[in-house]
């Protein structure tokens, strides 16, 4: 009981230290996208501007981030 209790603390301090931001029951961000949802939307829109061809060159970079992840570590 205490730990659920310790959890429910915590969320309340992020929610607190995040002005402008709201949470919804379970303390996850309302109105807020994660990187792969970001990337869907925008690989959408990049598809419906060059067709076909821009469909290949997502379908490409997604196999690629399936064996290596989206994230490109070796840049830094």
């Amino acid at each position: 009981m205490e730990a659920s209790k310790e959890t429910a603390s915590e969320n309340s301090l992020e929610r607190k230290c995040i002005p402008g931001v709201e949470f919804d029951e379970n303390g996850k961000p309302v109105g807020c996208y994660t990187v792969v949802e970001v990337f869907d939307y925008l690989d959408g829109k990049f598809v419906e501007l060059f067709g076909e061809e821009g469909r290949r060159m997502v379908n490409e970079d997604r196999e690629e981030w399936n064996r290596t992840g989206p994230w490109h570590f070796e840049m830094l």
